[in-house]
């Protein structure tokens, strides 16, 4: 019984190590996206540094406006990740296009996240990285594995 509980406890480590997945919350994935300067997953991104993070998505829905969010998971227990102010307005950080989005229309976003120097280093940290819209639905969700550097 001991090995089972082993065993399970290392599953969701073991299947999600290989980069982008579907986010826990089961939303649609994002065309793409990719970690600013890594070329495969996990990536490394640099405690005291400024990960950038580009998205590709096409919108579900008409939307006039939208925000990011990231979840970080450490021992499967998720955990809000506070993402800078400037970059709650998803719309002023579109490389592609303008606010609003018309349905069906394909917009690049980038995202840039602080990785505190107050973070431990970390192999396999799991990030759900999700957009919302001005209802507060969702629009994708990517699942992303990454290794934060001390």
């Amino acid at each position: 019984m001991l090995w089972y509980l082993v065993i399970l406890a290392f599953v969701p480590f073991l299947t999600q190590m290989q980069g982008e997945l579907m986010c826990a919350s089961g939303e649609e994935p994002f065309l793409q996206l990719t970690v600013v300067g890594c070329d495969e997953f996990p990536c490394n991104v640099y405690v005291g540094e400024r990960a950038a993070m580009e998205i590709i998505f096409r919108a579900p829905r008409d939307i006039q406006s939208f925000s990011p969010r990231a979840l970080a998971f450490i021992l499967n227990i998720p955990i809000p990740y506070e993402l800078p102010y400037e970059t709650r307005d998803g719309c002023s950080h579109l490389l592609d296009g303008e606010c609003p989005i018309p349905q069906g229309t394909v917009v690049r976003h980038i995202l840039y996240m602080d990785v505190s120097p107050h973070y431990p280093g970390a192999q396999n940290l799991l990030v759900d990285i999700s957009l919302h819209d001005e209802n507060d639905v969702a629009i994708g969700c990517t699942r992303v594995t990454l290794h934060v550097i001390r």
